[in-house]
């Protein structure tokens, strides 16, 4: 690695710590949530950069909206991420399916192999993928990373989705 992309990195990174000591300095004000800074964090530690988003579409809303039917929020954290998690596959499923097709097919049989021995795993993801279909259908972009995290108020949990 030469001498500018090790500068390129230790500025993204400082950005990136930042970011995640005060989300408010970074210049996003919509930068709030802990799950957002986790993100940042983890964007930071593998190197890659988060760049702004579309300011109409906030990719967490789809998703929430979209994981409601597996995703209790009455649970503990880990079953909500586990619940996000499928939301995500069966999400990114779904994109890809209409943007390279090809590769949809070849991650699809390696997908049926590995879960077709949890009962009721494939037509739980065949419903999610119409269910994607159906609600947003002009969204296929795909979801990189999320973070669910408790939120300041302590009365929920705050979702924080990167997408490419």
């Amino acid at each position: 690695m030469g001498k500018a992309e090790n500068i390129k990195r230790m500025r993204r990174q400082r950005v990136a710590k930042r970011a995640q000591n005060n989300p408010q300095s970074s210049g996003d004000k919509s930068m709030k949530s802990l799950a957002t800074k986790e993100l940042y964090s983890r964007a930071a530690e593998n190197d890659f950069e988060i760049g702004p988003g579309d300011p109409d579409v906030k990719y967490s809303d789809l998703l929430e909206e979209f994981a409601e039917p597996i995703v209790d929020l009455t649970r503990p954290i880990k079953e909500i991420r586990d619940g996000y998690k499928l939301a995500v596959i069966a999400w990114n499923m779904a994109s890809l399916r209409h943007v390279r097709p090809d590769q949809f097919k070849k991650d699809w049989v390696k997908f049926e192999s590995d879960f077709a021995r949890i009962p009721g795993m494939l037509d739980l993801m065949v419903n999610f993928l119409e269910r994607k279909d159906e609600m947003f259908p002009e969204y296929n972009k795909i979801i990189v990373d999320f973070e669910v995290s408790k939120s300041r108020s302590g009365d929920g949990y705050d979702l924080a989705v990167s997408y490419a």
